[in-house]
């Protein structure tokens, strides 16, 4: 028995020197004759297919007859088939997590940390590697209780230990059992190596381990007793710490681990054999003649293959100077086996993070550097280059690793670009099963039953892809049960349903509806009847083979189990064999979950929510691994797998700081703190900081030094989100050894640059970015053309060139439409309202989309915040109609009365109204309630609010209309059509004064809105200025100049027109009589009184938050209310008629937007003029005019506002129907000036047309005369252009499309 430990450099052929040993052995027993002893070589779990590839190659049938390859676990396996072991199940990752998410839920309040960790994301994984990494260094339950003992009282650490310990303790008396973990195979191994005698006297070889656990070294002690000498390959260029050593930081982990087997080995007494170095060097000189093999032990280990126990000396001279300069060329050097074709890359593996250093000065295209713009970018710039080694260098794939510090943020893009590139990968590792659609059907069905019948969770379930219902009915059935608000009971139902199919707002049924509704039941009777089967089996809680059972039959019932099948075989026949191996893997592996879950909860009674959270355990805590299914694959996955692999060329993404090295926080239970308390105590763990620096240095220096021929490292510049990032220090470190490395920097796009030869698919797509930017009047490179004509001659590719000239010529930009189009679409007259006028203001396109096309969204049975505001709307309106009835007036209610009456009305609504929202579930209800309270406030603030002045309400929910109190306005085009607005005002309150009557417009709104004159002016904000308009009674035809005009007095009354003017009949106007029910209830007076306008004013609806002192009294916290409820809008500028509105306002109005100055004067008040009134009414009806003649003409443009941040496209809900963007060619915002109100006085009260200006802006076609910014084209430029030519103040704004 012996002991022999081989060490040397990345790349010096140690794997190569076990091989040819085991070649040797292998050829030399077997011609003796005599009895032959087993050979053994041990490598780590994820080596060990590749390791026996590499066996096979080098030794032959002999060695593979002779030889075993096995991992530590592997031979546990082959002791307990020997001499018994094997009698208890393994439990898989899966049953752990099950079993521990059920010892946290029995434990419950014994526990004092994760008490309430159970469900936690991530929590039970965390756990499970806790306990894992206990076992791997032989910490037992009481060890943990006995440091807690030791520990400062009330610490977080002593808690931790104390639950660590518990749970780990429960967990080990219920695991052994029935089952065994595979944590405790090394443990039990180490118990039977003593029985077995296979490996008596058997020369073992250890490879590729930079250390072990206590658990393997327990086991190595076994096998240094049992076998005649086993040798161990490590990786590192010395075997003890030396002062003079210039790359500790690297092998300082690997030294550590020789320290402790040498020591191992003295306490066991067995005997130490001579050290092997392999240099692996073959002298320049012979490179030109030689050429190395792997196969070849000379080539491979150097000097030391010849003998057994030969050493040779490390030679290695350590200079001087920290920096050395030395000349790649120089024969006089060496280079490793490995790096035999790659003289660079053998020197950067010699020097990274070595100091002193020596400089390699040879040009080389054996490493690069490049910088991409970002991670998709550079995975399509690693594609480019793998085609371009294989196509030009004689690279196979399966000679090329694509790397990454962080798999997870690159996996979808390597698969969408290594597709359309056409290059065969396979994605390494393990991944997770949770997202599959047999996961997603199982899970939730049973949250179906969990959350009552959701709509979440039924249409997860239905959208799998698993169940034969057909798409469209799945679609048409999801639509009705949105509308409807169906759920709980009313899925499971006898009778069909038979709510309507509610998709418009028509009243009445049309043809189509019993035929809908038939294939909606059908459908939800197929959904639906597998699933009471299942409850059937279920309810009420069972035994765990019950639920398992249960689930089969449903997978069997709804098809599920013969679609996954379906997919399996079809993705085989497609040739997609990682697919379908994927689905057959996920099958098995949901029955072994069952299997587990089974035997984990035995003959418990649990209820459907535990089992569901018990089952996501299990499946979340199994993770899935392929096989790769070709031979010829570039292989992509982390950098710690690569090195299982023969690699010629690497290539390493994502090399940002932060990354490479990476963030070394963690997310293990205990802290690096905690981890040196138990090591204090005796109890030592690995992982903590220091030692994850030391082994991630380990792992970079073992990546670099993995390919033999080819190495790339990449980086991107920004993320996917666009923030900026930093390149790794690896990268510098590189870069300062190697000065004159390849660095590349693809992230400034060359335009008059050629494609890097590749995959047609990609140079097409990019051809086509090209022919864009030669379309739009830029330069391309020359030879563009020729790749066009190249495609254009193929016949595969002719119908797609044809389509991209097609294309050049794309907008998305709609036709306007023809005149007569416009008529049929919108009526003659077209009857319209101002909110849609105002929608037409904000964006053309949005406007036809709405109300020429009349899509609608998706109707949802919910109720929104313009929902809460219409609902207020309605009972505050019924509420004041009931004070006319009873014979009350406002000044007169208490909050009592009040209060009660709106409860009635409420209830009377949802009592009414049938199925309504407010009235579906318990939460809604509550809605309603707090909808009442703010109701009754708003309504105790309106009665103060005319207690407080002169005005009384005259009118609720006024029409102005056909069949409204008054006439709709009309306006007459030049070309003769008319358009007619339609609308309803919330509230008049009217005061007779000396010069007349005074009207103030009140609009009732759930949310808080100015009045912004800019908005006014540009066609945004009309409603309330159209109101006082429509009450006034002004007909001014389009193209007027002034209500003073001939024009204006053949049109109509003007505004100093009196009541009995306007209350004509016969030509459209209505004229209440003495019977209207609606006249009489609300005072309206028809005498002869010139109107005047007093106000224009929203009423917020709602019941605010207000900050205050705990010392505010009830009068301070009242009027802090009433300021933040103040009225917003416009008054008219009189101090004596603001007095009427607030005969109690003192400075600041609490009640309007206005405030009396100390002297009496009109202090800083959003009020107007009577003149100006007039002036901004008469500005409201030319953008009316305007407006519509623009809608007429059919003008749809995309063409949206822009002012500062705000756009019409924030809350536009078709911006997946324009497209709009602005990297395209035509496609630009209305930009619009942030003007203020003086500036509009100035603009709508000159003789400047500001309506026609304004209206340009609102109404607009693409090829409009309104001022639009381009990227290249200054305000100046325009001007001599001759577009400049409008008055409005449209400030420059060239930051749009930039962002700048």
């Amino acid at each position: 028995m012996g002991l022999r430990i081989v060490y040397g450099r990345a790349g010096s052929g140690k794997s190569s020197f076990c091989y040819n040993e085991i070649r040797e052995r292998a050829s030399t027993d077997g011609n003796a004759g005599k009895a032959v002893p087993k050979l053994l070589l041990i490598v780590p779990e994820q080596f060990s297919l590749q390791a026996e590839k590499n066996l096979a190659r080098i030794t032959g049938a002999s060695g593979i007859y002779r030889a075993e390859v096995l991992s530590f676990r592997r031979l546990a396996y082959r002791v307990f088939s020997e001499v018994g072991g094997v009698t208890r199940r393994h439990i898989d990752s899966a049953g752990k997590s099950m079993l521990l998410f059920r010892i946290l839920d029995r434990l419950g309040s014994e526990l004092k940390v994760f008490s309430r960790a159970a469900l936690r994301k991530g929590f039970i994984e965390s756990l499970s590697d806790a306990i894992t990494e206990f076992k791997r260094y032989d910490i037992a339950p009481e060890a943990l209780l006995e440091a807690a003992s030791g520990t400062e009282d009330g610490s977080l650490l002593k808690d931790k230990l104390h639950d660590l310990s518990l749970v780990y303790s429960e967990f080990e008396k219920q695991l052994h059992q029935n089952y065994l973990d595979a944590d405790d195979d090394l443990v039990e191994l180490y118990k039977k190596l003593d029985l077995s005698t296979q490996y008596d006297g058997a020369e073992i070889w250890i490879d590729e381990f930079s250390g072990f656990t206590p658990q393997e070294y327990k086991v190595i002690g076994k096998l240094l007793v049992k076998a005649a000498r086993v040798t161990i390959c490590m990786c590192t260029d010395c075997l003890s710490d030396d002062p003079n050593d210039s790359a500790p930081m690297v092998f300082g982990p690997v030294r550590k681990t020789a320290e402790k087997l040498l020591r191992l080995a003295e306490h066991l007494g067995v005997h130490v054999e001579k050290p092997v170095r392999l240099d692996g060097v073959i002298l320049r000189s012979r490179t030109d003649s030689t050429e190395a093999s792997p196969a070849d032990p000379a080539a491979s280990a150097g000097p030391a293959a010849s003998g057994r126990d030969r050493k040779v000396p490390d030679t290695g001279k350590k200079t001087s100077p920290s920096v050395a300069t030395v000349s790649a060329g120089d024969p006089s050097k060496g280079v490793s086996v490995r790096f035999i074709d790659s003289e660079a890359i053998g020197h950067l593996e010699r020097n990274f993070w070595k100091y002193p250093y020596s400089r390699y000065t040879k040009q080389t295209d054996d490493i690069h550097i490049t910088a991409s713009a970002n991670p998709y970018s550079e995975v399509e710039d690693a594609a480019r280059d793998i085609l371009r080694i294989c196509r030009d260098h004689g690279f196979r794939f399966r000679d090329i690793a694509v790397t990454m510090r962080n798999p997870d943020d690159y996996s979808s893009i390597i698969k969408s670009v290594f597709a359309r590139y056409g290059i065969p990968y396979f994605l390494d590792g393990k991944r997770d099963i949770d997202g599959h659609p047999l996961i997603v059907f199982i899970l939730s069905a049973l949250e179906i039953f969990t959350g009552n019948w959701s709509y979440e969770a039924v249409f997860r379930y239905a959208k799998t892809g698993l169940l034969s219902i057909g798409r469209q009915d799945l679609d048409i059935l999801e639509n009705y049960v949105l509308a409807n608000g169906i759920r709980g009971s009313m899925w499971t139902r006898e009778d069909d349903w038979d709510y309507p199919v509610g998709y418009d707002e028509r009243k009445e049924p049309s043809e189509r509806e019993p035929v809908l509704l038939e294939r909606i039941n059908a459908a939800r009777r197929e959904l639906v009847a597998p699933l009471i089967s299942f409850r059937a089996k279920t309810k009420g809680g069972a035994r765990a083979v019950t639920f398992c059972t249960a689930l089969y039959d449903l997978l069997c019932e709804t098809g599920a189990a013969k679609r996954i099948e379906e997919l399996s075989e079809m993705f085989a026949d497609t040739g997609m064999l990682d697919r379908a191996n994927e689905y057959r893997q996920v099958w098995n592996t949901v029955m072994d979950v069952f299997t587990q879950i089974v035997e984990v909860l035995g003959e418990e009674t649990v209820g459907t929510e535990r089992f569901s959270d018990i089952l996501s355990v299990g499946f979340a805590g199994h993770k899935m691994g392929l096989i790769p299914p070709s031979l010829d694959q570039v292989l992509v996955g982390s950098m710690e797998r690569a090195r299982s692999h023969d690699i010629k060329a690497l290539y390493i993404l994502g090399a940002n700081e932060g990354v490479l090295p990476g963030n070394l926080g963690g997310d293990s239970l205990l802290s690096d703190s905690d981890r040196d308390s138990l090591a204090r105590a005796g109890l030592e763990l690995p992982g903590n900081t220091q030692n994850r620096i030391r082994e991630e240095r380990f792992m970079i220096y073992m990546a670099l030094a993995t390919p033999s021929r080819y190495l790339r490292l990449s980086y991107p510049a920004a993320d996917r989100d666009g923030r900026a990032l930093r390149p790794s220090r690896v990268i510098s470190e590189i870069k300062r050894i190697m000065p004159s490395v390849t660095v590349k920097s693809n992230v400034v796009e060359d335009p008059g640059s050629l494609p890097q030869p590749s995959a047609p698919e990609p140079v097409f797509d990019e051809m086509v970015s090209r022919l864009r930017r030669l379309y739009d009047g830029n330069r391309i490179h020359d030879g563009w053309k020729r790749i066009y004509g190249w495609f254009n001659g193929r016949p595969e590719w002719k119908d797609k060139c044809r389509a991209v000239l097609s294309g050049l010529d794309y907008t998305n930009q709609a036709k306007n439409l023809t005149k007569d189009r416009a008529l049929k679409l919108y009526g003659n007259p077209v009857f319209t309202s101002v909110s849609r006028l105002e929608t037409y203001a904000a964006c053309p396109f949005s406007f036809f989309v709405k109300y020429g096309l009349k899509a609608k969204e998706r109707k949802v049975f919910s109720f929104e915040q313009v929902d809460a505001g219409t609902f207020m709307h309605n009972i505050i309106d019924e509420f004041s109609r009931s004070l006319v009835k009873n014979g009350k007036s406002w000044r007169d209610i208490d909050e009592e009365w009040c209060r009660a009456e709106v409860s009635k009305l409420v209830d009377r609504y949802l009592s009414g109204k049938g199925r309504n929202v407010l009235g579906s579930s318990k939460r809604y209800l509550y809605l309603s309630d707090r909808l009442k309270r703010t109701v009754v406030k708003s309504l105790m603030l309106i009665s103060k609010h005319i207690a407080a002045g002169s005005f009384e309400p005259s009118g609720y929910e006024v029409e102005f209309g056909q069949n409204g109190r008054y006439p709709e306005i009309t306006i007459e085009l030049p070309s003769g059509e008319m358009i007619k607005l339609t609308g309803r005002i919330d509230r008049i309150d009217t005061m007779k004064g000396e010069d007349g009557t005074y009207l103030r417009i009140i609009d009732y709104k759930s949310g808080s809105r100015a009045l912004k004159l800019g908005d006014v002016y540009y066609g945004l904000q009309l409603q309330l200025i159209t109101y006082m308009d429509a009450v006034l009674g002004q007909h001014i035809k389009a193209g007027s100049g002034s209500a003073e005009d001939d024009t204006a007095k053949d049109a109509g009354p003007a505004y100093g027109s009196t009541a009995g003017d306007t209350a004509k009949d016969g030509n459209g106007t209505y004229s209440p009589d003495e019977n209207d029910e609606r006249a009489g209830e609300n005072g309206q007076d028809n005498g002869p009184e010139k109107l005047i306008p007093a106000g224009a004013l929203y009423f917020r609806l709602s019941d605010p938050l207000i900050r205050c002192g705990r010392d505010s009294t009830e009068e301070e916290i009242e009027k802090a209310i009433m300021k933040e409820l103040r009225m917003k809008g416009l008054v008219l500028a009189d101090v004596k008629l603001i007095r009427e509105m607030d005969k109690d306002i003192a400075g600041d109005s609490l009640i309007i937007p206005a405030r009396i100055n100390k002297d009496g004067s009109l202090g800083r008040s959003s009020a107007a003029t009577e003149k100006q009134f007039r002036e901004l009414c008469g500005h409201v009806r030319k953008l009316l005019g305007s407006i519509g003649k623009s809608i007429l003409d059919g003008n749809v443009a995309v063409n949206p506002y822009k002012r500062q941040k705000m756009t019409a496209c924030e809350y536009c809900v078709y911006s997946s129907v324009c497209q709009f963007d602005t990297a395209m060619r035509d496609n630009r915002y209305r930009y619009l000036a942030d003007l203020d109100d003086d500036e509009v006085w100035r603009l709508i009260g000159g003789r400047n047309n500001g309506a026609d200006d304004a209206a340009g802006h609102a109404a607009q076609d693409t090829a409009g005369s309104a001022v639009q910014d381009s990227p290249g084209q200054d305000a100046a430029e325009r001007q001599a252009a001759g577009q400049d030519k409008q008055p409005v103040p449209v400030r420059d704004r060239r930051d749009s499309e930039n962002g700048k």
